[in-house]
């Protein structure tokens, strides 16, 4: 889960970033674009189920959503099946790793049930949430700013037309990709592949059995096991130690380099240094490096 939240950190931090150079989307991807972000805003309800491939690992979420703020998701990881239920006012959520509690917070919008769920690790990288909550989703589906933005030949998913559109970030070695399938009939999102230009993908989430069906009347109940007690949600980690600010000693640090030599924080007392901490297993992380490097040449 931890992995999936970089991730997804490591994301919105390219949908922001400006810096690098754009490549114009040509009217035609941007038109699929606007059909896929004005797909998710039109549904009323919304079902699917992701299953998130990274390395060897795989997440699997079945979700059911409306656009009024319920929801019920099932995530099954390798290590546990985790639920998550929003009835409109409330949010639920457990682990069958711990049958004897269960959360309980206020959540009465969309943005919150799917806030938790991102949490719990069942939102992918970070687009489907993209897609259901953000007004501009169709200015958001594009990472950083692209060396290209191409559409490629249709391909079928599970019987399904799709309309694919590949972008490229970066530049020379540090090239990545992400590759896209939407649906030609409801534009939904089918695939979506992050990686290399050649090679393993890093992350792969297939959308599947999609529906903008009502919810079964069973769904946004929840029911706790017998005997489980109700707590508040774990705290989110703070982003940074608040002994780390500006005047105070760096905590010392140290590691190996590409070499196999030791390098240490202490190695660069008085000179300006710039800390990125990434994985190789993170596509948005690593997707970012051309503006990191374009940083460090600063």
């Amino acid at each position: 889960m931890l992995r999936f939240a970089m991730a997804l950190a490591a994301l919105s931090v390219i949908l922001t970033s400006t810096a690098g150079h754009a490549e114009p989307i040509t009217p035609e991807v941007q038109k699929i674009l606007d059909a896929e972000a004005d797909a998710y805003r039109s549904a009323a309800n919304f079902s699917t189920t992701l299953e998130m491939k990274q390395g060897t690992s795989t997440v699997s979420t079945r979700l059911i959503l409306t656009h009024d703020g319920k929801l019920d998701a099932v995530i099954t990881t390798p290590l546990e099946t985790r639920h998550v239920v929003a009835d409109g006012t409330t949010i639920y959520s457990d682990s069958s790793t711990d049958a004897k509690k269960y959360t309980k917070q206020p959540g009465t919008k969309l943005d919150d049930s799917v806030t938790e769920l991102a949490r719990l690790g069942g939102a992918g990288v970070g687009l489907l949430p993209i897609l259901l909550t953000s007004p501009a989703a169709q200015k958001q589906i594009i990472p950083g700013k692209p060396a290209s933005v191409t559409q490629q030949t249709e391909e079928k998913l599970d019987g399904v037309a799709c309309d694919v559109v590949s972008v490229v970030l970066g530049d020379g070695a540090r090239k990545f990709k992400y590759q896209f399938a939407f649906g030609k009939a409801d534009h939904f999102l089918r695939r979506l592949v992050i990686g290399p230009v050649t090679g393993v993908p890093a992350v792969t989430e297939n959308y599947k059995d999609i529906s903008t069906a009502a919810a079964p009347d069973t769904a946004f109940k929840y029911v706790p096991e017998p005997g489980a007690v109700a707590v508040a949600p774990a705290k989110s980690p703070a982003y940074f130690d608040p002994a780390l600010k500006v005047g105070s000693q760096p905590f010392a640090l140290a590691g190996s380099d590409l070499e196999g030599r030791t390098v240490s924080l202490s190695d660069y007392k008085g000179k300006v240094l710039m800390l990125d901490f990434w994985a190789t297993w993170c596509g948005p992380c690593v997707a970012e490096l051309p503006n990191v490097l374009q940083a460090y040449r600063k």
